[in-house]
């Protein structure tokens, strides 16, 4: 199955427990609750995950003069995966590290640090070009945007209980 499938199996299944659990809780209003909700996480999902991640991340858009030659080659590869070219994103970190955010093949965004730059010679950058550029080929960034998404809501359950009990404790 394609992670894309996955995704959108995924968000139909977290989507159908929602409004399951609001109809049992809440009767007819909890369902249409539950709808509501189910339908704005999906939106959110869909649409503003990738600028989420990237605004959390605070990289600069790579435009202008580019002395490593990335732009031409994420063009030349993106031709070859027929697929529009990527926005590039550079972020300040010394670790090398690349990824792809974006909701679809024309909204996606390849995310390099300079770590990544630096480290790593001209043919090993283009590997590395090709197999995200593949990646938004194959629609692995809506993957992402969920998995995303629900590790969030994860952390942010676990840090309201975290302060809850730190509040009981000191108390």
């Amino acid at each position: 199955m394609k992670s894309v499938t996955k995704a959108w199996v995924f968000l139909a299944l977290l989507s159908l427990t929602l409004v399951v659990l609001g109809h049992y809780l809440g009767g007819r209003e909890g369902l249409l609750t539950a709808l509501m909700l189910a339908l704005g996480i999906n939106s959110f999902v869909y649409f503003y995950e990738d600028k989420r991640v990237l605004s959390l991340l605070g990289g600069e858009p790579l435009e202008g003069q580019d002395s490593y030659g990335i732009q031409d080659s994420v063009r030349r590869l993106s031709i070859k995966a027929r697929i529009p070219a990527p926005r590039i994103i550079i972020l300040p970190s010394r670790a090398p590290q690349a990824a792809v955010v974006g909701r679809g093949i024309s909204h996606g965004t390849l995310v390099l640090t300079q770590g990544c730059l630096e480290k790593f010679s001209r043919p090993e950058l283009e590997a590395i070009l090709a197999y995200q550029i593949a990646s938004i080929r194959s629609l692995n960034t809506l993957a992402f945007a969920v998995g995303s998404f629900i590790s969030s809501i994860g952390l942010a359950i676990t840090e309201t209980l975290d302060t809850g009990l730190r509040i009981l404790i000191v108390e």
